[in-house]
């Protein structure tokens, strides 16, 4: 089994951000690397760990798994109305299958044309079942 926690951060210095500014549904998505290959793709959790919304309106912003590859994962920013999203950051946790040898099959359905997210940090770990 491996885990990899990513922690992630997006907002009006990446491209593609649509969220600062403007009025109605905005989404941008970006692609997040997990730091580590899954045999496939693994069950991803993501939580909102900070935003900066412009005062004087509602705070509105939802983030959630768009797809998952076993390299990484696509999260999808939304806000709507008149909420402006300066930044956001999100943590996102991975869990499945390692790969069986240390050379996995790369995945060819990866997102084209999605800006990485900025200022990413990762961390994985294999865990052992105990037999005891």
């Amino acid at each position: 089994m491996r885990i990899a926690q990513v922690v992630s951060h997006a907002g009006v210095n990446s491209a593609n951000w649509t969220l600062f500014g403007g009025s109605g549904f905005r989404k941008s998505v970006y692609f997040v690397h997990f730091g580590t290959v899954f045999r496939r793709p693994p069950k991803v959790s993501v939580s909102l760990k900070a935003f900066d919304i412009i005062r004087g309106t509602n705070h509105r912003l939802n983030v959630e798994v768009e797809r998952v590859f076993n390299n990484g994962v696509e999260i999808a920013f939304t806000t709507w109305a008149d909420t402006s999203v300066y930044s956001a950051g999100v943590t996102a946790i991975a869990i499945g299958k390692a790969p069986k040898s240390n050379k996995p099959k790369p995945n060819t359905d990866l997102p084209e044309n999605l800006a990485p997210i900025l200022d990413q940090n990762e961390f994985s770990t294999d865990l052992q079942s105990n037999p005891d």
